[in-house]
């Protein structure tokens, strides 16, 4: 069992939501080298560029980042977190919280949650 699956297993499943001022937690972004799409910028998270396949740098040019609060997933639909969007953590689109799959890289809301 990996971290993220311990982490949903033991605390439920969290999906990123943009922070507010006290935000404390970063994504960091790039733009993938061969099709310029956004890709989720950390080594451990994709290898390949999920739009066109292509292998990723192990260091990116530059890079941009997300401030982000990892909240419960069930704490949003219950009400108990009030916010109207999350981020993907693949390719950083802010989606409505309605929306339960990314419409940019087609990931689930919480398929990148740790």
């Amino acid at each position: 069992m990996n971290n993220v699956e311990r982490g949903r297993f033991m605390y439920g499943v969290r999906v990123a939501v943009p922070a507010g001022s006290d935000g404390h937690a970063l994504l960091w972004f790039a733009f993938c080298p061969e099709c310029q799409v956004t890709v989720n910028a950390d080594r451990n998270f994709l290898e390949d560029c999920w739009s066109c396949g292509a292998p990723l740098p192990r260091r990116f040019n530059s890079r941009f980042e997300a401030r982000v609060d990892w909240v419960l997933l069930d704490d949003v639909l219950l009400g108990r977190r009030r916010t109207d969007s999350w981020y993907c953590g693949c390719c950083g689109t802010e989606n409505p919280i309605p929306d339960t799959s990314c419409p940019t890289c087609r990931r689930t809301r919480h398929s990148t949650g740790a």
